[in-house]
């Protein structure tokens, strides 16, 4: 997987926002490995990860519901 810009990255707040997803059920997605995360350099406590793979897995969620 390529890695993404950093202007691609978004918090895991927006993604949840983004997937209309509860923190905890966010959390899981990045656990199980269906997003890959990376930690922000500026704040090691917060997780970031890819807009675009983020609308492509609502997008198949969307499909599938």
């Amino acid at each position: 997987m390529k890695e993404p810009s950093p202007d691609e990255l978004i918090t895991m707040s927006e993604a949840q926002r983004i997937l209309g997803v509860s923190q905890v059920k966010m959390s899981k997605i990045v656990k199980e490995g269906v997003l890959r995360h990376w930690r922000n350099p500026l704040d090691a406590r917060v997780k970031l990860v890819s807009r675009r793979h983020v609308e492509a897995l609502k997008s198949m969620r969307t499909k599938a519901a």
